[in-house]
């Protein structure tokens, strides 16, 4: 069994300054919190035990479980600059970079592990935990280069292009008095950069608006790393209807989303199962 839950909430500081209504900038400096939890539950159960009859090689053995549980904690912080330029009415250039994020955290770990016998003289613990262990360390993600583009037919409505580049190899992580240089090097053998485009409309036509969405995300993963070349990779489809009642508006929107994902659930000599994940979301707003 699996559980996780958790969020990294942003807190920030935004600073604009427009130049004629035609250039208009932007700087952003961003403290994100971290707070995630992990449970972990391995079982495993002997279905050949008879005790009337032991046949079994491990005559005396139930089950076993084990559970690991992880807890991050801590911040970060960033910057970013923007600028929005507006050569005609009806076009309207955009560019921003972000820095890479600095984050500080801490994991808090233990483990449990626990077993059902039977016919074993004397006495023994049938579960035991680990001492809580904790370790401090330092991560730093990849920058952010976001382009755009939008032409605009009046009243009639728009169309926008939207591009984001990110070089998920450039990933690091240190601490004090540990090395992480192998790990480091293994995230840029195993990443590559990243690209997502996102493509979204809008028609009106008198108090009705009529909306159309296509986002596409790359692989983090270099083809090398899987047998499943798309591992990672995305689409993301919406649709939107929308009703404009003098100060009111009415929207209905529907989003559909689809992630393709590689899991290799265990690593045995020999026996290496993969499996390719298809899923698919979708939600009206």
């Amino acid at each position: 069994n699996f559980s996780s839950e958790g969020a990294v909430n942003d807190l920030y500081l935004s600073f604009g300054a427009n130049y004629s209504n035609s250039l208009y900038l932007g700087v952003t400096l961003g403290f994100p919190i971290v707070n995630y939890e992990q449970t972990v539950v391995f079982r495993e159960q002997n279905n050949a035990f008879d005790k009337a009859n032991l046949r079994d090689s491990l005559p005396n053995f139930r089950s076993m479980r084990l559970e690991r549980s992880v807890s991050t904690s801590g911040n970060g912080f960033y910057g970013g600059l923007g600028a929005i330029y507006r050569p005609a009415d009806f076009m309207r250039l955009g560019v921003s970079i972000f820095s890479p994020t600095f984050y500080s955290l801490d994991d808090n770990f233990d483990y449990t592990m626990s077993a059902e016998v039977s016919d074993i003289p004397g006495s023994y613990d049938n579960e035991l935990s680990s001492p809580d262990g904790n370790f401090s360390y330092n991560l730093t993600t990849p920058f952010r280069l976001n382009t755009s583009l939008a032409f605009f037919a009046g009243n009639w409505g728009f169309l926008s292009v939207d591009y984001q580049y990110q070089p998920m190899n450039n990933g690091q992580l240190s601490a004090e008095k540990v090395s992480f240089g192998d790990v480091n090097s293994l995230v840029s053998d195993l990443y590559q950069p990243t690209h997502q485009l996102r493509i979204g409309s809008e028609v009106r036509i008198d108090i009705f608006s009529l909306r159309a969405g296509y986002g596409y995300f790359s692989s983090p993963f270099k083809g090398s790393f899987t047998t499943f070349r798309n591992d990672g990779e995305g689409e993301l489809f919406s649709t939107g209807f929308g009703v404009g009642l003098g100060n009111f508006t009415v929207d209905l929107a529907y989003q559909a989303k689809t992630l393709y994902r590689f899991q290799q659930p265990y690593e045995v000599e020999g026996n290496n199962p993969q499996i390719q994940e298809e899923v698919s979301r979708s939600h009206f707003m």
